[in-house]
């Protein structure tokens, strides 16, 4: 018995669903066994279980992979603990994401301050904050009232096309 393509459209559209709700389902299930976790630490966190918190906080970072807050929570619990390599690996990522903390103002990290590593690692997060370009102003607009919708540039020109559709401009 052949049966034709069209005739298998809905059942490959199901299976796609299902496959996609599985997918939503587990990430999900991440997401809540890193609160969970993430939970966890927090309250080792303030009993002053450093040991036990760095635990947590790991099995929520590898649930959630890349999330800056709880990589600087392990950071953090890193450097409570004595572990100043593990503590300035995971800062110097963040600070590859492009991603502040001001991790120079945090008691966690008072053993790392006198670290020239250290020291670069908030270098990094302070230059985070300087401004990126030398732009200028193209044009200026008087009416302090429009809604900008859209900016359009003729680059023949050299013209700037601002519309605004609340004030039928």
């Amino acid at each position: 018995m052949f049966v034709r393509f069209t005739q298998m459209i809905p059942a490959i559209l199901l299976m796609g669903l299902l496959l996609w709700a599985l997918q939503l389902r587990a990430q999900d299930a991440g997401m809540s066994g890193a609160r969970a976790a993430q939970a966890r630490g927090a309250q080792a966190y303030r009993e002053g279980d450093f040991a036990t918190s760095l635990g947590h906080f790991g099995t929520a970072l590898r649930l959630r992979p890349n999330h800056p807050g709880l990589m600087y929570n392990v950071a953090a619990l890193n450097a409570l603990i004595g572990n100043q390599e593990a503590a300035l690996t995971l800062l110097n990522k963040i600070a590859d994401m492009r991603i502040f903390f001001a991790a120079g103002q945090d008691s966690d990290f008072v053993a790392l301050r006198s670290t020239e590593a250290f020291r670069q690692v908030l270098q990094r997060f302070e230059d985070l904050n300087l401004p990126r370009s030398d732009n200028t102003v193209a044009f200026k607009l008087r009416e302090r009232d429009l809604v900008t919708e859209c900016v359009a540039f003729d680059a023949k020109t050299g013209s700037f096309f601002v519309s605004s559709i609340h004030q039928k401009k």
